[in-house]
């Protein structure tokens, strides 16, 4: 396959003259298959040299060296007589050494003829040379230069005449191998190619070459954006893959101005390689033609395919194409690809592609010129990614001074670049009427906002949106994010606003109006027409504006107004004195913020308008009565002080969102507003006038309610069956309904600050059946424990629990432990002073805060799902860390949020193997290996008085060079005490970012003396120490094998805080002071060395069996995996003879420190090459006397059998011996048999000497020395092969050696941790035995109480008995009152009857 990595050639290979030279015997082959080879290669347009080419006069011997050299590859052409050809050798001895010399790529071609006869020498070329020896002008070196040629040429991967069934089928072989090689020895030089890698790579895979499907395969993207450069470079890379190929650009252009026919014709010519077929009939008619295609390999690349007829018409369907086929079609619209078996976007390119593209063009080089740097980026940021624009720019601005440059971008603000946008407004052209008009109002308006409100708008304006903007991101004009927004590229949105321009000089009578300069003229001197459909204007770019009555009179057409703040000034810049007269009854979309009049104009007609937006605004009212609002779907008056009144909507009845936030003259809602079946959003907030909002209605579709800070609002009363979110935070609401409870889809519920409210738990034990997961009743000062238990039984399904600064709370219920779904629980600032035990219950809980409860003094055992524990300030708490037990998982619930704790505190834990009292600590040795991450530990002075703790920072680094960081929020905390802020990095989080992966892609990892230093960001300038009295770190490495094979995707559990109670200590993991933690100590290096000695002792035993002995390990306390079985088994097969005084210094070694193992490798490998010499040596003598005989023992044969009768046995001798010498060396000297046949040979041959040629003697004797001299030739291979056993041997036992350090380590981590375990036991004891002092005095201590309360208790008795007699003298008299009471009471009534009927009387009387 062609190499995609499109690099561009070399100076030497572009400038070569010919791609192909030919060498050949022309008798033999000239008017046949080197001709039928020459016109194939011809075909396929490769420059090919042939000898009867040369000019007259030329020296032929010259043109032809001269031609080789100026040759890519050498096609040489072996035929039978292809030796006998003097001029032949020599080309074949000039071709092998370019070969050499320049790296020439030769093929060659047997043409019927074995191969092995042109490497031996066998057959004609046997007699060839045979003839060129008789010759007295060829010397012996030329005859050795051309056999050592022709050896070296037919040891090539080449070609053979004879594996094919026909001359045709050979030649078409060839070629296309010739075609590779070219493609390698020359990639794609496309000028000024950047960027295009990642895009080429990912087309190549969707083309699959090699599999025999047919593929079509799609390039898409914008106008410019690198398509038809991405073709090219893919169709010259690959064509050659192919029989046959086509590139058919423009097709766009060139179908509008030669037809389809035309380029239907152009394809299937190139594709059979024919010069015109005349296609220009109908499809159904060229049968014949797609017959012949069917049976050929094709590749096709179709450039700027408009529409799916185009692309139809040229390709029908895949039947016409040959097996393994493949097609490119290129376009920008995304919907011509219904058929296509993949597509691939194009996609912008990124700054630095974006740079070096327009440097090329700017400077012809990759780089800005110095003074260019500000400028050129400017351009970049223009151009945003579009290589059209950058090309186009760098050639504009290429050699100009600094002021042209600043002129150019000055103008490209104001007037785009002609010949970019017509490149681009062909997409713009091929849409419809409606389409152009919703590109337009996208370009003009809408870029940036949702799709949704964009088509809501478009729909109203009978543009028919749904279809039209899929037309558009089909053809790139538009793209839609991921948060759902519309968004255009800036030359398109650009382009789309030159089109406007272009519709005439006069900006008030051109259709959308978006520049705040045009806009001020236009609004200011009444300069609009019913020409303008819509007008966006930042009010924050202008200066005062000052309206006439009839500024929007003349804008009949206008539907859309927008006119907003960027940058909110709390000023209204337009006025309208005089007030307005009129608004365009076709408006669709009106906002207006800051609209300084009472009210809308009175002869304003909202039937079309579907959003209203008016926040900040003077308005008091709308309008007067009711109005058709039948497509109205948002109001937005917020922020509206004045307004006192909302009109009547009861015909609004698409109305979907209502906010009515802030305003404060408000004191009620139109009953309207609450019978809206659609009404999906009602916001309220901060309307504090508001006192009631009731209705009896149920609504269908209101979602959410936001009510809070409606201070005065006592009575509430609304439903919805999908009612989803409620805030009633800051209300004085005294009860829920009921009815809220019955609300199946209610997620949240927003009580803070209600402080009247107190009876929440009545109305949520209602049957609640919903799926209730946020409650908040943080400030509500009737909660306590009691109320509280009665509102959780009901809300099994809860997450999220806020219970923040609540007075009356000072313990949670027993039943918290029943909410098995909670996930946060935020207690920060109430008065707890107890948890429940049963908070461990909560499997799923991850965050606890309790920051600021000053009352709390324990914490119970907390659940291991816990990831987040906060208590600052929590002054009465006692710190003991051993008491908890949290999980640092490598699998967080928050998001990018790291695990932490942090607690009042003023020492690093013990636990920690590295800790400080400064603000860095250094690791003296960090193995890569199994590491997972850190644990660090920081503690926290009291907080400065100018300043809160927001941000930590970790930085390590080594030699000042930084390798990584980390960091965690604080949550800008004012500390009144010291406190300790442990949290967790894990160093594989972030996939390719991680720092693992970052290290692994580095190759470079130097564990030793990593400095960890911390900061704190205060948010002003650098970071600081200040603040920071101690640090620690912990390395955290995995000990479980399957958890290093998987990676940790299971979420492995890292570390843990130790609960005090542990039963028993697990080797596997060790508790440091309440953390348990899987890691390893590095200190002690002098015990690892021991260890290490140990180790070796019991791993390496010198003997006749050699054998290992591992110490035993459970699979938990592996540190690494220990050498192979297969390759500790095969150590035993090593006998000891085969051990020298070398390898047994090696298995004696002592002390094998790094520099000591590396100086004896080195000599060992020293000594390795040395013998490797030797070797060379006894393969390759100065002589080779198997090659010389083979030369001349056939000369010699024929001598012989001409003189028959003169020696009659040497031929057979001579035979024998050539059969000896195709014995190998090996066999020779191993076989003495067959030693002795040589010697029996030579020893007949010796006799024959009178018969035998002359200059055989010499031969004859040095192979008699040779054979004799080398006796110790098997010696010495049995030497090598012992010595590549030991080699291999000691390879082992080094691995061995990895193991047996490795589980030095661990041991060593095992005891390190030990001797932590005891100090931390004894530690336990020492405390409890304190606490054990404590108790007895606290207990002596109530003691002492109790007795003093059964005294009080005594004299309370007392006292209240001296009230017995005084109690009963009082109830005695009540009895005996009670009959005059009840007489009082009668005359009081009768009294009160006679009153009243004398006023009735008297009123009565008067009238």
């Amino acid at each position: 396959m062609a190499n995609h990595q499109l690099l561009t050639s070399s100076a030497t290979s572009s400038l070569k003259t010919y791609d192909v030279f030919l060498s050949f015997r022309g008798e033999d082959t000239r008017i046949n298959f080197t001709s039928h080879l020459h016109d194939a290669l011809i075909q396929k347009k490769i420059e090919t040299y042939i000898d009867y080419r040369l000019e007259k006069g030329d020296e032929i011997s010259q043109a032809l060296l001269r031609a080789i050299e100026e040759s890519l590859v050498s096609v040489v052409i072996f035929s039978q007589d292809y030796a006998s050809s003097k001029w032949c050798l020599d080309e074949i001895s000039k071709i092998m050494e370019c070969k050499k010399d320049d790296g020439q790529v030769v093929v060659p071609v047997f043409y019927q003829i074995d191969p092995s006869h042109v490497r031996k020498q066998m057959g004609a070329y046997e007699e060839a040379f045979t003839k060129h020896e008789a010759d007295e002008k060829i010397s012996c070196e030329k005859l050795q230069k051309w056999r050592a040629a022709l050896t070296q040429a037919a040891n090539l991967a080449g070609w053979d005449s004879r594996t094919y069934r026909n001359e045709s089928e050979f030649i078409k072989a060839i070629v296309t191998d010739v075609l590779k090689k070219l493609n390698l020895k020359l990639p794609i030089e496309l000028k000024g190619l950047v960027g295009i890698e990642e895009n080429y790579v990912e087309v190549e895979s969707l083309l699959k070459i090699g599999s025999r499907e047919v593929l079509m395969i799609g390039i898409w993207g914008m106008g410019g954006i690198g398509k038809t450069t991405l073709a090219t470079a893919l169709h010259v890379n690959l064509y050659s893959e192919f029989e046959g190929h086509c590139f058919l650009a423009n097709v766009r252009e060139q179908s509008e101005k030669y037809g389809l026919d035309a380029l239907r014709n152009k394809l299937f010519s190139e594709l059979l390689e024919e010069e015109n077929l005349r296609v220009n009939v109908p499809k159904i008619q060229f049968q014949f033609v797609a017959r012949r295609l069917r049976r050929k390999k094709v590749f096709i690349v179709l450039d700027d395919v408009a529409t799916s007829e185009q692309l139809e018409d040229l390709i029908d369907d895949y039947d016409c194409l040959g097996e393994g086929s493949r097609v490119i079609v290129t376009t920008r619209d995304k919907h011509i690809f219904s058929l296509v078996d993949g597509i691939h976007e194009v996609k912008e390119l990124n700054n630095h592609n974006s740079l070096q593209l327009f440097c090329l063009n700017a400077f012809r080089e990759k780089h800005p010129k110095n003074g260019y740097e500000e400028l050129s980026k400017n351009v970049i940021a223009y151009c945003k990614g579009n290589p059209l624009a950058l090309k186009v720019l760098g050639a504009r601005l290429r050699s100009r001074t600094r002021e042209i440059w600043k002129c150019e971008l000055r103008k490209l603000q104001k007037i785009p670049n002609v010949k970019i946008c017509n490149v681009l407004r062909l997409s713009f052209d091929d849409l419809d009427h409606t389409e152009q008009d919703i590109f337009l109002d996208i370009a003009c308006f809408f870029k940036g906002e949702y799709r949704d409100h964009v088509t809501s708008i478009l729909e109203a304006c009978d543009l028919f949106p749904d279809a039209g903007i899929e037309v558009l991101l089909d053809k790139s004009l538009i793209s839609i994010s991921k948060k759902l927004t519309i968004e255009m590229h800036d030359l398109i949105q650009e382009m789309g606003w030159n089109i406007v321009h272009q519709e005439s000089k006069d900006p008030g009578r051109r259709s959308r109006l978006w520049d705040p300069e045009e806009v001020f003229d236009v609004l200011k001197y009444d300069r609009g027409s019913e020409t303008i459909e819509g007008i966006i204007l930042d009010m924050s770019k202008i200066e005062d504006l000052y309206l006439s009555l009839n500024s929007f009179t003349k804008m009949t057409n206008i539907r859309f107004i927008k006119f907003y703040y960027g940058n909110w000034s709390g000023k209204c810049k337009i006025y309208l004195p005089n007030g307005l007269k009129s608004l365009s009854n076709k408006l669709r979309y009106l906002q207006w913020h800051g609209y300084c009049l009472e009210s809308l104009p009175s002869t304003f007609c909202a039937k079309s308008l579907v959003e209203l937006s008016m926040p900040y605004s003077n308005l008091g009212k709308l309008w007067e009565g009711v109005q058709n609002l039948v497509n109205l779907k948002e109001i937005d008056l917020r922020f509206c002080n004045n307004l006192v009144e909302v009109p009547d909507l009861s015909m609004a009845t698409n109305l979907e969102e209502l906010s009515l936030a802030q305003c404060k003259s408000l004191h009620q809602v139109h009953p309207s507003i609450l019978s809206l079946d659609k009404l999906q959003d009602l916001d309220l907030e901060g309307c504090t006038e508001i006192e009631s909002l009731q209705t009896n209605n149920h609504l269908k579709s209101l979602r959410n309610i936001r009510l809070s800070n409606c201070s005065s609002l006592k009575e509430f009363s609304v439903s919805s069956e999908n009612l989803e979110r409620l805030w009633l935070d800051g209300t004085s609401i005294q009860e829920l309904p009921s009815s809220i409870w019955r609300s199946e889809k209610l997620m949240l519920i927003d009580l803070n600050g209600c402080d009247y409210l107190n009876s929440v738990e009545n109305k949520v034990s209602y049957a609640f059946e919903g799926s209730l997961n946020s409650l908040v009743l943080s400030r509500c000062k009737q909660l306590n424990a009691w109320n509280l238990c009665s509102i959780l039984d009901s809300l099994p399904s809860l997450t999220l629990l806020r219970l923040e600064n609540c007075e009356n709370l000072q313990a949670l219920p027993d039943n918290i432990g029943l909410l098995s779904s909670l996930e946060r629980l935020i207690l920060s600032g109430s008065n707890v002073e107890i948890l429940s035990p049963n908070i461990k219950n909560l499997v799923m809980l991850k965050e606890l805060k309790l920051d600021n409860c000053r009352k709390l003094v324990s914490l119970p055992k907390l659940p291991q799902s816990l990831q987040v524990l906060s208590a600052v300030n929590c002054i009465s708490l006692v710190t003991d860390f051993t008491q908890l037990q949290l999980s640092f998982s490598l699998k967080h619930a928050l998001g990018d949020r790291p695990a932490s704790v942090f607690l009042p505190g003023d020492q690093v834990p013990d636990g920690f193997s590295f800790q400080s009292k400064e603000a860095s600590v250094t690791i003296p040795y960090v193995p890569l290996f199994g590491l997972c991450g850190f644990i660090f530990c920081l503690i926290l002075s009291q907080s400065l008085p100018d300043g809160k703790y927001g941000y930590v920072v970790c930085h390590f680094s080594k030699h000042s060079k930084r390798i990584g960081g980390r960091g965690a929020f604080l949550g800008d905390q004012n500390l009144i005490l010291d406190h300790v802020f442990v949290w967790y990095y894990d160093i594989r989080a972030g996939g390719n970012g991680s720092l693992h992966r970052r290290i692994q892609k580095s190759e470079v990892w130097d564990p030793y003396n990593i400095l960890f230093e911390f900061f704190l960001d205060y948010g002003i300038e650098d970071l600081s120490t200040k603040g920071i009295k101690g640090c620690g770190v912990y390395p955290i490495y995995a000990t479980e094998q399957k958890g290093l094979e998987h990676e940790f995707k299971g979420g492995l559990d890292i570390v843990e805080l130790e609960s005090n109670d542990s039963k028993g200590v697990d080797d596997s993991q060790p508790i440091a002071n309440g953390f348990r933690v899987e890691g390893s100590n590095h200190n002690h290096e002098e015990d690892q060395n021991k260890k290490l000695q140990q180790v070796m002792d019991q791993t390496i035993k010198s003997g006749d069996d050699c054998k290992t002995v591992l110490p035993s390990l459970t699979e938990e306390d592996s540190y690494i995996s220990s050498t192979p079985k297969n390759q500790i088994n095969s150590l035993n097969n090593i006998s000891a003879s085969n051990i020298n005084y070398q390898t047994i210094e090696v298995l004696e070694e002592k002390d094998l420190t790094n520099n000591e193992v590396d100086k004896y490798c080195e000599s060992v490998m020293l000594e390795k090459a040395q013998t490797l010499v030797n070797i060379d040596n006894l393969h390759q003598p100065e002589w080779d006397p198997i090659a010389e005989l083979e030369s001349m023992l056939c000369e010699s044969s024929t001598i012989i059998l001409e003189t028959k009768d003169e020696g009659p046995n040497v031929a057979a001798t001579l035979e024998e011996l050539e059969i000896l010498l195709d014995t190998s060396l090996e066999v020779i000297f191993s076989n003495n048999e067959v030693k002795q046949k040589f010697h029996n040979v030579l020893k007949q041959l010796g006799k024959f000497e009178d018969h035998v040629l002359v200059k055989l003697h010499p031969l004859i004797y040095k192979l008699k020395t040779f054979i004799e001299g080398h006796e110790g030739f098997m010696a010495s291979q049995k030497t090598i092969h012992d010595y590549d056993q030991l080699l291999q041997s000691r390879s082992l036992l080094s691995k061995q050696l990895e193991s047996a350090k490795a589980q030095r380590d661990q041991i060593n981590s095992k005891i390190s941790r030990g001797k932590i375990q005891f100090e931390n036991i004894t530690s336990e004891i020492v405390e409890l035995e304190q606490k054990l002092s404590v108790l007895v005095k606290a207990r002596e201590k109530l003691k002492r109480s109790l007795d003093h309360c059964d005294v009080e208790s005594c004299q309370l008795k007392t006292e209240v008995a001296q009230w017995v007699p005084q109690c009963k003298t009082i109830v005695a008299a009540l009895k005996k009152s009670e009959t005059s009471y009840k007489v009082a009471l009668t005359n009081k009534k009768k009294v009160e009857d006679d009153w009243a009927d004398i006023k009735k009387t008297f009123v009565a009387n008067k009238i």
